[in-house]
């Protein structure tokens, strides 16, 4: 009776042992259940410390930035330089047009004395030109009109900054590159178009055009 006493009490000694040793190992198990699920993983940890970008990533952005803005600078620059130039050739085409329809109007022989007799103006004022060897001015060295004239003679205040020179030479009729000193039937027209921003600079040639007239 005794031994069974004994050894009931040892069974029921190991089992209240095996009970604590579980409760233990259930607490051990939600501790470490805790501390996981409150620890921050590496990933949240990178993004808590990259909240913002790096000096390098703000150097070659900056760079990109930088590039992106001097490209679109040359781009506008050569966009002005290029509507200034266009703007230069229509004004300058209208006036040698001016100048053109001009010199179409008037025979190319004087009407009173005749080319033959007389190459340059016979007449004292640029309304009395009647001809078109009128133009070749006095010494034969062309005129010069700033403001421009229209084909009208009226100057044309507005455009002060242009000037139109226009130099008439007798050339060969079947030679037309060649100049004459004497009556050769026929005679190139010249046309000069010059620009000057500022009264008192050296203009420069904006644009040139040339025309043949035949003796008829």
């Amino acid at each position: 009776m005794a031994k069974q006493n004994r050894e009931s009490l040892i069974i029921t000694k190991k089992a209240q042992s095996l009970q604590q040793s579980r409760l233990c190992q259930l607490d051990w198990f939600s501790n470490v259940s805790d501390e996981l699920v409150m620890a921050p993983t590496c990933a949240s940890l990178r993004r808590s410390v990259r909240g913002g970008f790096t000096l390098i990533e703000a150097a070659v952005t900056t760079s990109i930035v930088g590039i992106g803005f001097l490209a679109v600078m040359e781009l506008f620059t050569a966009c002005t330089r290029q509507t200034v130039v266009a703007d230069h050739t229509t004004t300058a085409l209208m006036l040698t047009g001016q100048i053109e329809e001009m010199l179409t109007l008037l025979p190319m022989d004087d009407p009173t004395v005749g080319s033959q007799l007389s190459f340059g103006p016979e007449e004292a004022t640029l309304a009395e030109y009647d001809d078109v060897d009128d133009f070749a001015g006095i010494d034969g060295g062309g005129m010069s009109f700033n403001p421009p004239i229209d084909c009208r003679r009226q100057p044309i205040t507005s455009l002060g900054s242009y000037t139109q020179k226009i130099k008439v030479i007798r050339v060969l009729p079947d030679a037309l590159g060649v100049s004459v000193g004497g009556y050769s039937g026929a005679c190139r027209v010249e046309m000069v178009i010059l620009y000057s921003p500022v009264a008192g600079e050296e203009p420069a040639e904006v644009y040139r055009q040339s025309f043949v007239r035949f003796d008829e």
